[in-house]
């Protein structure tokens, strides 16, 4: 199947680690471009496509944003779900490039993520990255996180559909909906966090 022949617009990032560049499919076989995005260093092999040497785009571009932005988004909603730093003990000069290297991956993620309309941060980072065991839990934070910008994204979709008849009291109302629906997701009134 060709990433054209999909029914929603699909983009994926992948890095080119033969020449260092960040390479976006956004057409051709969808298999090499799935295989290369989520090609994990160490794990899985190079995915080879012509001359590029491609493995997963979080090297590169963590959360997508820019990716979305060049296939013409009107509004970028981020799902990141990428955990902090933790406390730091120096213990050898391995600990400590393995913690420079995070550091550079986290800032430079931070820097992308500022180019989103929207970030939704799901606090998942108690679960490791390779832990399928838990999809409910997973699944449950996702959804509370995207509920609790629920009313953000509405007005931004309603900003860029009508952007005259956006007001304040639209925005209180939005406001009014979320907090309703985080008491039903959490069963209790937003004053009482």
């Amino acid at each position: 199947m060709a990433i054209e022949d999909t029914s929603i617009p699909f983009g994926c990032v992948a890095t080119d680690i033969q020449h260092g560049q960040r390479v976006i499919y956004t057409s051709g076989p969808l298999r090499i471009a799935v295989s290369a995005s989520c090609s994990l260093p160490g794990i899985f092999p190079p995915v080879k496509d012509g001359d590029m040497l491609l493995v997963d785009g979080g090297w590169v571009e963590r959360v997508p944003v820019r990716c979305a932005r060049e296939m013409g988004a009107d509004i970028v909603i981020a799902v990141n779900v990428s955990s902090d730093l933790a406390p730091f003990e120096d213990r050898s000069g391995l600990d400590i490039i393995l913690r420079a290297d995070a550091v550079t991956r986290i800032y430079l993620n931070n820097l992308i993520l500022q180019e989103a309309d929207i970030i939704v941060r799901a606090e998942v980072g108690h679960i490791h990255w390779a832990d399928f065991s838990q999809p409910r839990e997973l699944f449950k934070h996702g959804e509370v996180a995207a509920l609790e910008h629920l009313a953000e994204i509405k007005l931004k979709i309603y900003k860029v559909a009508a952007p005259e008849k956006t007001d304040k009291s639209i925005a209180g109302h939005i406001k009014t909906i979320k907090d309703k629906i985080l008491e039903k997701v959490t069963g209790k009134p937003k004053d009482e966090d």
